[in-house]
C-alpha cells in the first residue's frame, strides 16, 4: 500500500475510537470536520449533512498528507522521522497557521490530548503504508 491510502484508513479508525474513549459519539469528530461548511457541525451521531462532508474532508486531508509523506520520503529515506515530521507539520499548519475555519475541527469534539492522538494516528498510518511498501520487493528475486 501507499501512505496516501493507509493514512486515511488510520484516521478513519482512530477518530471514532478516540471519540468513544472520551465519552462522545463515534462520529462527533468526523462531523466536526464539516465545520468549514457549517460552523455548528459536530453532532454525536450520523447526520446526513455533516457526516459525508466531514468524512470526505478527513479522508482527503489524510490522503494529501500521505502523499506529502511519500514525496518527502524520497529525500529523507527515514520513514519514522518523516512520518513524525509530516504529522507535526500537519498539526502546526492546521492548528497554528491556518484560520480556525480551515482546521480539522476535531477540537470541537475531542480534548486536546485526543486531538494530538489523532495526529499520531495520522503518523502511524503514513508509516504503515511506507513500511509495507518498502517490505515488498520492486522486482522478483530469484534465488
Amino acid at each position: 500500500m501507499h501512505p496516501a491510502l493507509t493514512a486515511p484508513l488510520a484516521v478513519a479508525i482512530a477518530l471514532p475510537a478516540l471519540s468513544l474513549l472520551t465519552g462522545r459519539g463515534a462520529l462527533a469528530p468526523v462531523n466536526a470536520s464539516a465545520h468549514w461548511l457549517w460552523p455548528e457541525a459536530g453532532r454525536d451521531g450520523f447526520d446526513p449533512r455533516e457526516t459525508p462532508v466531514g468524512l470526505a474532508t478527513n479522508l482527503a486531508a489524510a490522503a494529501m498528507w500521505g502523499g506529502v509523506m511519500a514525496l518527502a520520503l524520497r529525500r529523507t529515506q527515514a520513514p519514522v522521522l518523516t512520518a513524525a515530521g509530516v504529522a507535526a507539520g500537519a498539526a502546526l499548519l492546521d492548528y497554528g497557521l491556518l484560520p480556525r475555519r480551515m482546521s480539522p475541527g476535531w477540537e470541537k469534539a475531542l480534548p486536546v490530548g485526543a486531538v494530538a492522538a489523532g495526529f499520531a494516528a495520522l503518523a502511524v498510518g503514513m508509516l504503515a503504508g511506507t513500511v509495507e511498501e518498502r517490505a515488498e520487493p520492486r522486482f522478483p528475486v530469484y534465488g
